[in-house]
């Protein structure tokens, strides 16, 4: 036994046991044996505590080799009951899915979206297990659910968008896959969202229209301080407009975009610690300078031309009336 009920000094037993139990089977042909080390191991773990589940898994497929289906079956059922885990519901619906049984294999697709509503694996996993069945409006539902109803509890819930879209895409239906991009933009307006709409775009020809708006979104958004977001927008599009029309004007249009780097100085707060004479620390701050990289876009540099025009422009005005 392990000296503590903490996961981390159990593991290595736990292969110890599983080699014993695969010597057993393998080695010395004893598989009533075999049985007995995996019965006696999950008895000795704290289920409530922590589970394993690479033993389950190989537990059942131990009994599935020995062509004991339904116990292969109570092993999974037993273990999503004591301790449902994601692998273990993974294990179990390849399972069925390879015996063709589909209906067993929803509902542990249900079953597990129903134990943990926040992985978004999980809602992903079931959606694409009903698009591999054919039932399209099943799969849709799945999705629609996942990002409507549950989009703030999802942990990962970039992973179904993505997945949805690229469902539509599979499916041919690039007017849906516009539309979802268009709705996630509502929702997040993330760099890497905006790329993947202008590269989705680029497959089928209206890529300029979408990198046009990521660029401009990210030049007025936050007095136009968002330089390294307007820098990857530009990047992607050249890309684009290079694998696509290498010789072509927006080539250059897009170049013509790019910032210079230039070196700059700036105050920074320096924490500074003294030692006093009671040996306590005391913080004292002091300005420094620091030096780092900024971006000039021409497009800053044109507008900040034109507002010193319209200043001058406003001062002639003024001294007219005078």
């Amino acid at each position: 036994m392990p000296p503590a009920t903490e996961k981390k000094f159990w593991e290595r037993y736990i292969y110890l046991w599983i080699n014993f139990a695969v010597f057993e089977e393998e080695k010395a042909e004893d598989y009533e044996q075999a049985g007995q080390v995996y019965e006696k191991i999950l008895t000795m773990i704290p289920h409530h505590l922590f589970t394993f589940s690479k033993l389950w898994i190989s537990y059942a497929q131990f009994q599935i080799r020995r062509k004991n289906l339904d116990k292969a079956r109570k092993i999974f059922g037993t273990a999503l009951g004591k301790c449902p885990r994601p692998k273990i519901f993974k294990a179990y619906a390849d399972l069925e899915m390879q015996l063709g049984e589909v209906d067993r294999c929803r509902k542990i697709y249900e079953k597990q979206v129903d134990v943990f509503p926040s992985n978004s694996d999980a809602w992903t996993q079931y959606a694409e297990f009903e698009a591999a069945l054919d039932e399209l409006d099943r799969s849709r539902a799945i999705f629609e659910l996942a990002i409507e109803k549950l989009s703030l509890q999802l942990d990962m819930p970039e992973k179904v968008w993505k997945a949805y879209i690229d469902f539509e895409v599979e499916q041919g239906e690039v007017a849906n896959a516009r539309q979802l991009y268009e709705r996630l933009l509502v929702k997040s307006q993330h760099v890497k969202v905006w790329i993947s709409y202008g590269q989705f775009e680029t497959e089928i020809g209206n890529r300029r229209k979408v990198f046009e708006k990521a660029y401009e979104y990210f030049r007025t958004q936050q007095n136009g301080e968002l330089k390294e977001e307007r820098l990857m927008v530009l990047e992607n599009w050249l890309s684009a407009e290079q694998a696509h029309d290498p010789r072509g004007e927006m080539v250059k249009t897009v170049k013509a975009k790019f910032p210079k780097r230039v070196k700059k100085r700036r105050k920074t707060k320096v924490v500074q610690q003294n030692n006093a004479e009671v040996n306590e620390t005391a913080q004292a701050e002091a300005e420094g300078w620091e030096e780092f990289y900024d971006y000039v876009f021409p497009d800053d540099e044109q507008q900040g031309v034109k507002k010193n025009l319209k200043i001058l422009e406003m001062a002639q005005k003024w001294k007219a009336t005078q």
